[in-house]
């Protein structure tokens, strides 16, 4: 039933993935580069980036992590270069909208491989957007307290059986008095809107829900010029369980800009995160300060 709803959502709501042109060029000039320096037409992959200031999912900059191992036919992704791009990004003040995959001289389509990286880039960029629901929760609860001060809510939903209401007062006079606790609580678990009716000791409620998409953009490109684009995304709705991760292809729509391309430094940081990749990540681990060095040795080491 999500599924159902997150596509519908997602056809309607992201028709294209929108990129600057300077952020497009900069990926085919990768490439070229790449091409020139080497002598081999190395596959690469980068992240897709924006100003945490901008609002929309405009991909206006392009970002390149650690490629340890980048040959003519595969990239490999380091999870220890998945930890220095975050600091990185954080330090820039970009945010991550999803990755790009070079191809070099193979097809810009999704091989199986590429296919499995699907969840690892969601993960990697979970963006949250959420829309209201149709459906409605309704129950009743009523003031009967127990001795421990708990009150139990209960609904006739599938996915919401018991809620407990904790509360400091033994005894609340007046229904109208839970109205606070409840929004606090509906808010705490995700849940959308709240309504009732107070009649006598009882009150009927509906609670109306979010449905959240989380999604991440992909982009597969090569030494053609061609370009493949996606959005991947799962569908959350609070107190339900996980859904499949699913994906749709999408247009692609290039927004022109006046930004410049600095080839000398597409070359430097090719050097260092392609090229000479497995020596400089090395590098970066022992600048980093001691606490950063552990949490990396205990979580990818």
């Amino acid at each position: 039933m999500f599924d159902e709803e997150a596509k519908e959502i997602v056809r309607n709501e992201f028709k294209s993935l929108k990129i600057c042109k300077s952020a497009l060029e900069k990926i085919f000039r990768y490439g070229e580069l790449l091409y020139e320096m080497t002598g081999e037409p190395r596959e690469f992959f980068g992240c897709l980036v924006k100003p945490k200031t901008q609002k929309d999912d405009l991909v206006s900059e392009i970002y390149l992590p650690f490629n340890t191992e980048s040959t003519v036919s595969r990239v490999r992704f380091n999870p220890i270069s998945d930890f220095i791009r975050n600091k990185e990004l954080k330090l820039l003040g970009y945010e991550m909208l999803g990755e790009f995959h070079y191809h070099g001289i193979f097809p810009a389509r999704p091989s199986s491989r590429d296919e499995e990286e699907r969840s690892r880039i969601l993960h990697s960029t979970s963006l949250i957007k959420f829309y209201p629901r149709k459906i409605i929760f309704e129950g009743i609860f009523t003031q009967t307290f127990r001795k421990d001060g708990k009150i139990n809510l209960k609904t006739n939903s599938n996915f919401l059986d018991e809620i407990e209401l904790h509360f400091t007062e033994r005894k609340i006079p007046y229904l109208r008095k839970l109205y606070p606790y409840l929004n606090k609580l509906l808010k705490k678990i995700g849940l959308g809107s709240l309504s009732f009716e107070n009649r006598m000791k009882k009150a009927r409620f509906r609670v109306s829900l979010n449905l959240g998409i989380c999604y991440a953009y992909n982009m597969i490109l090569n030494n053609q010029r061609e370009i493949y684009s996606e959005i991947i995304y799962y569908p959350i709705c609070p107190a339900c369980g996980p859904s499949k991760i699913s994906f749709e292809k999408i247009k692609l729509e290039v927004v022109d800009d006046s930004k410049r391309i600095n080839e000398s430094e597409l070359r430097e940081i090719l050097k260092e995160r392609v090229i000479y990749a497995a020596s400089r990540i090395q590098q970066k681990i022992r600048e980093l300060d001691e606490k950063e060095r552990m949490f990396i040795w205990s979580k990818y080491i």
